[in-house]
């Protein structure tokens, strides 16, 4: 054997060797030693319990949704009332003919037809406007903002309706009441 078999490994720029790793369960030099075991078998204790759920606001009755509960048509009282609104006056008019213990959603179902109704007045009105001189122009312009702003009210009332709340239109919406 040649005195290069046995060479020692190179040495670090700092001239000594990096102290050799601790044995297996130690902790390294310079570190803490681990907490001991928690009495008890080395478990942690138990979360404390959770709060008990608090009743809803009223002092714990069931609340009855605005809709009045059920529908005599086997629909939801919310959908129906959404179709009512969807399908304009032919909607309505369905609704309102097969329901009959539902006060909201009759309700809504003739407010749904007088919507309607009132709408296409207006819009045979801006019709009739049209062809008289100077007024004609701006009729288009009216009967694109009255049509938006229906379109947009009967999407709000769809919504509305739908979850459970009853939005009164004036005028239509008494007459709409009195129906009910």
């Amino acid at each position: 054997m040649s005195e290069n078999d046995f060479q020692q490994p190179p040495q670090p720029p700092g001239g000594t060797p990096p102290p050799p790793p601790p044995p297996a369960g130690q902790p390294p030099q310079g570190a803490s030693p681990p907490p001991p075991p928690a009495q008890g078998g080395g478990t942690p204790p138990p979360p404390p319990p959770a709060a008990p759920p608090t009743p809803p606001s009223g002092g714990g009755a069931a609340q009855t949704p605005p809709s009045g509960g059920e529908s005599s048509s086997g629909l939801d009282p919310g959908l129906a009332c959404l179709l009512a609104y969807l399908f304009g006056i032919v909607g309505g008019l369905v609704i309102y003919l097969i329901e009959s213990k539902n006060k909201f959603v009759r309700f809504n179902a003739m407010q749904s037809i007088l919507l309607f109704a009132a709408f296409m007045v207006a819009w045979i009105a801006l019709i009739v406007l049209s062809f008289l001189p100077y007024v004609g122009c701006l009729t288009s312009i009216v009967s694109f903002v009255v049509w938006i702003g229906y379109i947009v009210l009967t999407i709000m009332l769809m919504i509305k309706s739908y979850g459970g709340d009853k939005v009164k239109l004036p005028i239509i919406g008494d007459i709409a009441e009195r129906q009910a």
